[in-house]
């Protein structure tokens, strides 16, 4: 006669390392690449879309990609309440460079105005790709988080803040494409390519 208890432990253990498995697969993180590299998705193992990364050649991007980023990945859209104006607050990446060295006046000077902060990295892709696509006024200093200018509709303003002496190529080349209201604001070069930032030179640019 088969011993059942045994039986159950034993489905109980093959069950905890099914789990297990699938766990590690979920952490496994993929990249695809389009347009001669100068686009990734990064995709985990479940296929979950992580991130869209574009190159800082985009001056090379091809006309077709912003159209084929939208078609693909825009009806990936998760609602969640967001502010038609938002601020980019990148004080939570890990790269140490254009960092706003007067985040805190920034936010302050921006609240007053009608702002809301955001910190992309902590939202889900899907929700990035919504607050973008909901987006009206869009401030931030330069980073990875403008990629998401892709999801944006026509006419969205955008005001890009970057040290003088940093390249350049990524909101311009998809504020070309989508059809956007680009602002550039050069700030003097200073220590690890951060910013501080003129709040009278915000405010004129608003």
């Amino acid at each position: 006669m088969p011993d059942f208890t045994d039986m159950l432990s034993k489905a109980k253990e093959m069950q905890a390392k099914m789990k297990d498995a699938q766990d590690a697969i979920k952490n496994i993180e993929v990249e695809g690449e389009a347009g001669g590299n100068l686009v990734r998705v990064t995709l985990t193992g479940d296929y979950e879309i992580k991130a869209i990364n574009i190159s800082e050649e985009a001056k090379n991007l091809s006309r077709w990609i912003i159209p084929w980023i939208k078609k693909k990945f825009l009806h990936h859209s998760k609602y969640f309440e967001s502010n038609e104006k938002i601020f980019l607050d990148r004080s939570e990446s890990p790269n140490n460079h254009c960092q706003i060295e007067n985040n805190n006046e920034v936010i302050e000077f921006l609240n007053k105005k009608g702002f809301t902060s955001y910190k992309v990295g902590q939202l889900s892709f899907e929700q990035q790709i919504h607050l973008f696509k909901n987006a009206k006024v869009i401030v931030g200093a330069h980073g990875a988080a403008f990629a998401n200018l892709a999801f944006c509709s026509p006419a969205t303003q955008v005001v890009e803040i970057k040290p003088i002496h940093h390249p350049n190529y990524v909101s311009k080349t998809i504020g070309k494409i989508n059809d956007l209201k680009v602002k550039i604001i050069e700030t003097p070069k200073y220590e690890n390519y951060n910013i501080n930032l003129d709040i009278n030179e915000l405010s004129k640019t608003l």
